[in-house]
């Protein structure tokens, strides 16, 4: 789907060639797929771990002789990887060949930003986050959105649709808030926030109108926010 391709415990397998004239091994078909990839997104990745390695000096010069042959092309482009973990065992390996794999496809840098730093920047909070993302989704090439609820993470609208009710800048909470809304209709933490926003810019009506319409989705899945929103319906 996106291009890429992992592969976990194949230093022996990277060697071998079919028994006829001319054959390549798959070491000269990835050179030769590297070589000519040019500006193409994909990454490969060959993850072993040394306890494979050891046990035929073979496979590690297999593994030699694929980081040399297209170690040039590698560089330019950055398409292949290739990792030997030490001290690790044949499938415990694994693991780390897809979190690394994961990381250089998706560094947490990117993934992860951190909301308050984007909402203390000059300009209006929810499009300081959406820009982030509409930047983010023009590097990929396939659309990234705000994470709208995030569990015990501060890096979500919900949180920072609090925070921005904290400070005051309740225009711009009830613009993230309502945006998380608009991805999950039926959260009921953000129909609560909504009505303390409401609240706070003492608009009433839409302060009742928000808890009603939330009771009425909590009723129907019988969420236990229910007693939340008759509590706050009499204020």
């Amino acid at each position: 789907m996106f291009n890429d391709y992992i592969f976990h415990a194949t230093a022996d397998m990277i060697g071998m060639r079919l028994d006829l004239p001319n054959a390549k091994t798959l070491i000269d078909e990835v050179a030769e797929a590297v070589a000519t990839r040019g500006k193409e997104k994909g990454i490969v990745v060959f993850g072993e771990a040394d306890d494979d390695l050891i046990s035929d000096k073979r496979y590690d010069n297999n593994l030699n002789k694929l980081k040399h042959t297209v170690a040039f092309k590698a560089q330019q482009n950055h398409a292949l990887y290739i990792h030997a973990y030490k001290n690790e065992r044949h499938y415990d390996a694994l693991i780390k060949t897809l979190l690394s794999s994961f990381e250089t496809l998706y560094p947490e840098a990117l993934w992860a930003p951190k909301y308050r730093s984007l909402v203390t920047q000059p300009g209006n909070a929810l499009e300081n986050i959406e820009q982030y993302y509409q930047d983010l989704s023009k590097s990929y090439s396939f659309p990234v959105l705000p994470t709208p609820e995030r569990w015990n993470s501060v890096n979500s609208l919900r949180s920072i649709g609090r925070y921005l009710l904290r400070e005051e800048r309740t225009d711009e909470a009830e613009q993230v808030i309502s945006r998380l809304l608009e991805y999950m209709p039926q959260h009921m933490g953000a129909h609560l926030i909504l009505s303390d926003i409401y609240l706070a810019q003492n608009k009433p009506t839409q302060r009742k109108k928000i808890l009603e319409k939330g009771l009425q989705i909590a009723t129907k899945r019988q969420h236990p926010s229910i007693a939340q929103f008759k509590e706050a319906l009499k204020l």
